[in-house]
């Protein structure tokens, strides 16, 4: 699907993949519970910080059990993203973010999710061969689903069925692990005012219009107004004749770069949850242990 979309050949975009794994650039593919229904929060915390070194307080900041984001960006700017198991941690997780940053006058907006907050009892969702499945792809979301059924203790079908519905239903998310100082791109953030009433529109045409460089872009139940893009380029000079263009797009009152060169991971209540419910890999799971194989 991805050489399709990238108008490839697998072998040239398995190739190029592999590469990336290899200098670093991924870190690792995931599997996490999605944040719908889980009814969470996905909080963007973002201020100047006081602090004489950001890189001081990055893995500080990270030892926040909501914090799963820190980046730090030029002029002693600093992003955290976090995911709240509800909003009433709103006010400590801010407080966390700006006393142990240094970012006397932080803000935290709220990304615009379909469904945010509007979650569904995950026990209901999530049997234990679910948990399991999970527990399998956590760190390893390309692994075969016939591993993943022999790591388990069921036959291939049973665990691709159950896979199936997971995605979708939209219940597990697959992202990868990646930083923007993995790699000798220029990445930044920009800030975009724009009318509250068409911001979802504006989103779309961002996307679409500014590919290949537009990785993605939020916009904020809490701040209907605001719209926040990342962006890629080559290079500095590519970076600022994107940043002009942007600039000059009438569908932005404002707008205001801001260079990333360093940031990291974190494990979260989020992640854990796999732990708590799902037992290790190689004790005895649904197929009580035993592996039952039946193909791909």
């Amino acid at each position: 699907a991805l050489a399709d979309t990238l108008g490839l050949s697998v072998n040239a975009v398995h190739k190029r993949i592999q590469s990336l794994v290899e200098d670093g650039v991924i870190g690792g593919f995931t599997a996490k519970v999605s944040l719908i229904p889980l009814g969470a929060y996905h909080v963007f915390l973002h201020g100047r910080s006081e602090a004489e070194s950001t890189y001081s307080i990055m893995d500080d900041l990270g030892g926040h059990d909501s914090v799963y984001w820190v980046t730090l960006a030029g002029g002693n700017y600093v992003y955290v993203g976090a995911h709240l198991r509800e909003i009433q941690e709103l006010p400590s997780v801010t407080e966390f973010v700006g006393r142990v940053g240094r970012m006397p006058e932080l803000n935290a907006w709220i990304v615009h999710e379909e469904f945010s907050g509007k979650g569904r009892f995950i026990e209901d969702l999530l049997r234990p061969i679910d948990w399991e499945i999970l527990s399998s792809l956590r760190h390893d979301s390309r692994k075969p689903v016939s591993r993943v059924a022999e790591e388990i203790g069921v036959s291939s079908r049973t665990a691709r069925r159950s896979l199936s519905r997971l995605v979708e239903e939209g219940i597990v998310d697959f992202s990868i692990s990646w930083y923007p100082d993995s790699s000798n791109d220029i990445n930044a953030v920009i800030h975009l005012d724009v009318d509250a009433s068409s911001a979802q529109g504006v989103v779309e045409r961002y996307t679409a219009e500014y590919q290949p460089n537009a990785l993605f872009a939020w916009r904020f139940i809490s701040h209907p107004g605001k719209v926040v893009a990342f962006l890629w380029a080559p290079s500095m000079s590519r970076m600022r004749e994107l940043t002009e263009r942007i600039g000059a797009d009438e569908a932005f009152s404002s707008t205001t770069p801001t260079v990333l060169y360093a940031g990291g991971l974190y494990e979260t209540w989020r992640d854990r949850l796999v732990e708590e419910h799902a037992p290790p890999i190689g004790d005895a799971g649904i197929g009580g242990g035993s592996p039952q194989l039946s193909g791909m």
